[in-house]
Parts: C-alpha cells; sequence; structure tokens
C-alpha cells in the first residue's frame, strides 16, 4: 500500500461521522485539498492536515503507520 494510500485511508477513519458546517461529510475537504497540491509527499500532508487536531489520532499513530518525517 503507497504512503498517500495510507494516508487516505487514516483520513477517511479519523474523519468518519464527521461533518462540516453545510452537513457534508468532513472527509470531502481534506481530499479536496489534497487533490491541489502536486507532489505526493504534499498530498499526504494535506488529506491528514486535520487529523491530528480534530480525532483521536495522534502524531505517534501516524509515525506507526509509516507516515512520519524522513530527514534528508
Amino acid at each position: 500500500m503507497s504512503d498517500l494510500t495510507k494516508a487516505i485511508s487514516i483520513a477517511t477513519s479519523a474523519h468518519k461521522n464527521q461533518v462540516d458546517k453545510g452537513g457534508k461529510p468532513y472527509i470531502e475537504h481534506p481530499l479536496r485539498v489534497m487533490k491541489q497540491m502536486m507532489s505526493d509527499a504534499a498530498r499526504i500532508v494535506a488529506v491528514l492536515h486535520d487529523v491530528i487536531e480534530d480525532s483521536d489520532y495522534s502524531l505517534d499513530d501516524l509515525v506507526t503507520a509509516g507516515l512520519g518525517v524522513n530527514e534528508h
């Protein structure tokens, strides 16, 4: 499974049953932001940008899933 696929799966799980102010599924927002990005790394950041703030997921959970920061 690619990192982007993992990130989308985590975001979908994290935002399950959440809705935006208009009553639409919240996951639509990070997916819209993700589609505007040019690289896979930026897409991953975009789709996950509200996960830690708006769900029970932690940074450690994302690192455990293999989505940690790689320093080069």
